[in-house]
Formats: structure tokens, C-alpha cells, sequence
């Protein structure tokens, strides 16, 4: 029967210290509704939630790194041609779609891919 005691101690301190108790009582809904936001903008951008229902069976290539010489590395984003290159010697993808930045010259380049 201590659940009674507890409950009638902070009412009491509630009654006593009323303006803190509504701080601390806000402050303490607005961090847990901060981390339900978080948590449900995670969830959506992750999971297979129509119209992207296979968003678990995609993968994503956007930059490459080549390390030289053990000392130095260098990143880049994937262009047209690389993209094309490893597209092509996939064997299990269904549809390919490739998609590039548009600091490149796509006009020239013929990066469709057909099945």
C-alpha cells in the first residue's frame, strides 16, 4: 500500500510548488513527444511503407572512395559511366534505375541500361 503514500506525497508537493510542477511535467512531454518524432520519422524513412514497398530490396550507391598508397584516400560521386559499368555485370536486379547528380553532362552519355 506504499502506491498510496507515493501518490498523496507528490500530489502534495504538486499543491505546494505548483509553476515548477507544470514545468516539469511539460518539459517531461515535450522531450518524450521529441523522441516519438525521432522515432516515427526513422520508421517512415526506413521501412516498407506503401508506395515503397520494397524500399528493403534496394540498394543505393552514391559515392566511391579509392585509397592510394596506403596514405590517402579519395571520394567521389558515382557518375553516369561507373554506374553503368557495375550495373551492367549484376546478375540478380530485377529493374535498374540510375540515377545522377546533375553536376555532370549527362547529355552525351548513354547511360540507359536495358534489360
Amino acid at each position: 500500500m506504499n502506491i498510496k503514500l507515493y501518490f498523496k506525497q507528490s500530489w502534495q508537493l504538486m499543491q505546494q510548488n505548483r509553476f515548477f510542477s507544470v514545468i516539469y511535467i511539460v518539459g517531461s512531454g515535450l522531450a518524450i513527444s521529441m523522441i516519438m518524432v525521432l522515432a516515427v520519422t526513422y520508421h517512415i524513412r526506413t521501412a516498407n511503407i506503401a508506395p515503397e514497398v520494397n524500399r528493403s530490396r534496394s540498394a543505393f550507391l552514391e559515392s566511391v572512395s579509392y585509397v592510394y598508397n596506403e596514405r590517402g584516400t579519395r571520394n567521389a560521386m558515382c557518375g553516369p559511366r561507373l554506374a553503368t559499368e557495375l550495373a551492367q555485370n549484376l546478375k540478380t536486379p530485377e529493374v535498374v534505375a540510375i540515377y545522377s547528380s546533375p553536376y555532370f553532362n549527362l547529355a552525351n552519355s548513354d547511360f540507359y541500361l536495358r534489360a
